[in-house]
């Protein structure tokens, strides 16, 4: 059992304009925060932004409906409190709402992932050796070669030159970079960049 802070919905109202009044990064639509019902939001997660400024991932349904706003720390701070139980709901001055216990302990997972250097497609996976055929210049991967499991040239059948060791999976033509990737807690998506992965899932208020 932990304690979270919450936004009241004249809480989201207040702090949304605010946020549009000072052009903050993260806002909320302001006519779907209108149609919200008369609930209280948890903050799921949240970091410091830009040093001044709270980035706020609030759940605004059971049906994974959640979104980001940024607030002024002095904001944050005075938001009320509730109680998450072990069983993942959040109990608000003694009513009890929400399953959130996925939503609360998501995680930015960093992975190991290939880029590829020709279509910068990002992938877990890296493809087979990657060749060139100095006759008619054509790159291929290996298992396009003439025979499928050669270095011979898929057109000519000439034998290659290899260019690297490994290939990208989705163009098959580009070699790759190991690089650091960042999946999205929500549909595991990998982002080269942290701040993509965290915004990767908004919903429709954003």
């Amino acid at each position: 059992m932990f304690e979270i802070r919450y936004f009241t919905k004249a809480d989201l109202l207040e702090a949304n304009n605010e946020a549009i009044a000072s052009n903050r990064n993260r806002t909320l639509i302001p006519e779907k925060v209108e149609a919200l019902p008369d609930k209280n939001f948890p903050v799921a997660s949240f970091f410091i932004h830009n040093d001044v400024e709270m980035r706020c991932r609030l759940i605004l349904s059971e049906i994974d409906t959640w979104a980001f706003l940024d607030v002024p720390l002095a904001t944050y701070n005075s938001l009320p409190t509730a109680i998450v139980h072990d069983d993942g709901s959040v109990e608000f001055s003694g009513l009890t709402t929400y399953q959130v216990e996925s939503e609360v302990e998501s995680k930015i997972e960093t992975v190991q992932v290939y880029k590829c250097m020709e279509c910068e497609e990002i992938s877990e996976d890296a493809g087979d050796q990657l060749y060139e055929c100095g006759n008619c210049g054509i790159v291929f991967i290996r298992g396009n070669s003439a025979d499928g499991a050669s270095h011979r040239c898929p057109d000519c059948n000439k034998f290659s030159s290899k260019v690297a060791d490994r290939s990208c999976v989705d163009c098959e033509e580009g070699e790759v970079e190991e690089i650091t990737g960042y999946k999205c807690p929500s549909c595991e998506t990998v982002h080269e960049d942290e701040d993509e992965a965290r915004n990767c899932c908004q919903r429709e208020l954003v």
